[in-house]
């Protein structure tokens, strides 16, 4: 055997023991699933939008969109700093790692691209029920007269489905990275008022709970 071809067979040979060696490829870490929400079960997701669902829509009884926030609803993207400052502001990086901020935001906003249905069953007793996900986009921005005029028509179409509500709850995919899960929630009150959350939570032996929620936008 020449000598050139016995460089190639042992080059070939330690390129398929390099993932042994701790080598990775540079698409394997671009294509990392370390912020995918992939591992997270129905149940698991169905857990985490109730817990954000009851305490994001809390003193309110809402109506909640039947799928889960598209990306093209608003131009409030999570942003990474923004999150990271309010947690600051709280405390709360103590508990909660500005490297998996990071992950997890990341995947959330991914995760935007591809709406999915949300089942009745995440709906508690506090909630009217749920209404398409177009049809509060539309009725939210509401007509072309003004703001205060677009407001009262938005609400007149919600409150002729639903009238014993009092606002409207858009939520997001569930971003996870292992046992940590996060969700961003958005609620919309009839008198002009509203307000986007994030919840930070955390699997604790096999049961979902809240670690920190942090409000990045309010009116």
């Amino acid at each position: 055997m020449s000598f050139p071809v016995q460089r190639v067979l042992v080059a070939l040979f330690l390129f398929a023991l390099s993932p042994s060696l701790g080598c990775k490829s540079e698409s394997n870490e671009i294509m990392s699933p370390v912020a995918s929400g992939r591992d997270l079960t129905e149940n698991d997701e169905r857990a985490i939008l109730g817990i954000a669902l009851v305490r994001g829509a809390l003193g309110h009884k809402p109506v909640v969109a039947d799928k889960t926030m598209p990306e093209s609803l608003t131009a409030r993207r999570i942003v990474v700093a923004d999150v990271v400052d309010a947690l600051a502001a709280k405390g709360a990086l103590r508990r909660i790692d500005k490297g998996l901020v990071g992950k997890l935001v990341a995947n959330v906003n991914g995760l935007m691209k591809t709406p999915r249905s949300i089942p009745r069953s995440v709906l508690g007793g506090g909630q009217s029920g749920l209404m398409d996900v177009d049809e509060i986009i539309s009725a939210l921005r509401g007509c072309t007269n003004g703001e205060d005029a677009s407001l009262a028509c938005g609400w007149n179409k919600i409150s002729m489905r639903f009238p014993e509500s009092d606002s409207v709850v858009l939520l997001s995919r569930v971003g996870s990275v292992g046992k940590h899960a996060l969700v961003y929630l958005e609620l919309y009150c009839e008198r002009a008022c509203g307000k986007g959350r994030l919840f930070f939570l955390e699997n604790q032996e096999g049961s979902w709970q809240m670690v920190e929620s942090v409000g990045i936008w309010d009116r």
